[in-house]
């Protein structure tokens, strides 16, 4: 679990050799080595537990597994989202090494295109929202200013204006040049 966790294929390499149960799970996240491996992007640990050990997570489990907890605390792990499909993809290759910032493209092109809409505070955003998401130091939910129906416009409430200026984002829409 740990050369699994620390991405070192040597040692699991010594490990495998040497008749070291590659079935077992981790007490507190219920992964095996491989699944560990995948979840924290470590390839090089991935590649050799498959080939070696013949390891693999079942195409039907792998969006529960590593899509939809990206970005999150789970079981003590963090798990940052990434494209788990082009890491199989890799793997099915059977690819030795690849770069690891290759796994966040996608997800940074989606960031990108995000962030270069017209984000606005989301002001339907209750005060029980906004309590937990302030003790928790989150930060406000935008959305695309063309989402919100025009009632709930920033520039329409003294609450929208002000949450956007706190936040340093102008509330009135761009004029059309």
């Amino acid at each position: 679990m740990w050369a699994a966790y620390r991405n070192h294929a040597h040692i699991i390499d010594f490990l495998l050799e040497n008749g070291a149960d590659s079935q077992l799970r981790d007490g507190s996240t219920n992964l095996n080595a491989f699944e560990l491996a995948v979840t924290l992007v470590n390839y090089e640990a991935a590649h050799l537990l498959r080939e070696k050990a013949g390891m693999d997570t079942p195409k039907e489990n792998r969006a529960a597994l590593y899509d939809e907890i990206g970005g999150e605390v789970v079981d003590g792990l963090y798990r940052q989202k990434f494209d788990y499909e082009l890491f199989f993809h890799y793997l099915d290759n059977k690819v030795e090494t690849v770069k690891r910032d290759l796994f966040y493209e996608k997800i940074r092109k989606e960031r990108q295109e995000w962030e270069s809409r017209d984000l606005v505070v989301d002001t339907r955003e209750t005060w029980g929202q906004w309590f937990r998401r302030t003790k928790e130091f989150d930060g406000p939910p935008l959305v695309p200013r063309e989402d919100l129906p025009e009632q709930f416009q920033p520039h329409r409430s003294f609450y929208g204006k002000l949450s956007c200026y706190l936040n340093g984002i102008d509330p009135y829409p761009q004029e059309d040049a």
